[in-house]
């Protein structure tokens, strides 16, 4: 299922885009550009934080007419499979552009998947709320920390976290004053 609404926004420097679905998804798919000389193209793309890698059907960069910069053997899912590295510029929402990335085109494949060589240059959030799934893609990479306020606990960064008691974040900030938990991601 694709995501019914994207937001895109600025947040103390960091470019936001947001993607939201009418209902919970067990699969976050959102639009995608890739751009090369000129030459883009639209699609769909799953999210996949089991992925290490960012790859494309091969007639997607056969349409893009990306370079050939080298070969390699992917292993998806213990299936071993030859794979043609390009490099592309990639478009998500309408403002994080992401300059001359490295993908892997598989004849074999027919889904686009933005894989963690992304997803790990920026935070990614999840929620699944009031029967919704909404996920936020930022770059760069923000600090975060939990702020009480009158109506409950907001996160500076996402809003409020729904179903957070006192006594969690307490834990959760004693924890993270013993250095199990970094507030500084990327």
């Amino acid at each position: 299922m694709d995501c019914d609404k994207i937001v895109n926004c600025v947040n103390d420097g960091c470019l936001t885009v947001i993607f939201e679905y009418d209902k919970i998804v067990n699969e976050l798919k959102s639009k995608i550009e890739f751009e090369n000389s000129g030459i883009i193209i639209f699609q769909n793309a799953i999210w996949d934080t089991g992925a290490t890698i960012t790859s494309v059907p091969r007639y997607i960069a056969e349409s893009l007419n990306l370079e050939i910069i080298g070969k390699e053997k992917i292993n998806p899912l213990g299936n071993e499979l030859n794979a043609n590295v390009h490099i592309v510029n990639i478009i998500l929402g309408e403002k994080i552009k992401l300059p001359n990335r490295k993908i892997y085109s598989v004849a074999e494949s027919n889904e686009n998947i933005i894989g963690m060589d992304i997803i790990q240059n920026g935070n990614f959030f999840l929620f699944n709320n009031h029967n919704k799934t909404t996920f936020k893609f930022c770059v760069p990479s923000l600090k975060t920390s939990a702020l009480k306020c009158p109506n409950g606990w907001v996160d500076e960064i996402t809003g409020i976290i729904p179903n957070i008691s006192d006594d969690d974040v307490k834990e959760f900030e004693t924890e993270r004053l013993m250095g199990k938990h970094d507030k500084t991601h990327g």
